[in-house]
């Protein structure tokens, strides 16, 4: 839709402004947009639109939204609830649960990526083998999330030769003998790791 008020010096002129504002989540949230300020009359009309009161959030509210919040959760809409959280950089202990007991790997993955912050509730599903793992996933995990050696998991991170290949490159910053072998099995990621520890 068209929405022509956002380009007319005075919208209230226009037909059916006023009411429009209580039927379009796009209009009350340009009126918010044209007022400079937080609306909460409109709200109601702009959560009918997610992505429109995401950008509400981001733009007016700049803390988190509980009735936002819980149409997210309630909906089951993760990806937008990681782009709310991401957007508004808060971490969500609500969302956080919904991610753990999904085991969606790459779900948490990006969320604690997003945040900066090691999940000692995911490292254990992934220890225990309790988490079905993409090796990308587990790759992006070594390289955002983890800032250290994990011995622990390191019979995990040796069994895919790309993510083995970024924990030497990544966090030991040096050669992994025992996962060579492994990252040999590669002939692309074995040229990149012998062209970095020669």
């Amino acid at each position: 839709m068209l929405i022509l008020y956002k380009y007319h010096s005075d919208p209230n002129q226009l037909i059916n402004f006023k009411k429009n504002l209580k039927i379009y989540p796009d209009f009350a949230y340009y009126e918010a947009v044209k007022q400079n300020k937080r609306i909460p009359e409109l709200e109601p009309t702009i959560l009918k639109d997610i992505n429109i009161a995401i950008e509400y959030a981001a733009e007016f509210i700049h803390n988190r939204w509980t009735k936002l919040e819980k149409i997210l959760l309630k909906q089951n809409l993760i990806k937008l609830a990681l782009s709310y959280s991401n957007i508004l950089d808060i971490r969500w202990p609500e969302l956080e649960k919904i991610l753990l007991k999904s085991k969606n790997f790459e779900d948490m993955t990006q969320y604690c990526a997003m945040h900066d912050f090691r999940s000692p509730e995911l490292e254990q599903l992934i220890l225990n083998n309790d988490i079905n793992i993409n090796d990308d996933d587990l790759s992006i995990y070594i390289d955002c999330v983890i800032h250290e050696p994990w011995p622990h998991a390191e019979h995990i991170i040796i069994q895919n030769p790309r993510s083995a290949y970024i924990y030497a490159k990544r966090i030991l910053k040096s050669r992994w003998h025992k996962a060579e072998p492994i990252i040999q099995s590669i002939p692309h990621i074995w040229n990149e790791y012998s062209k970095l520890f020669r």
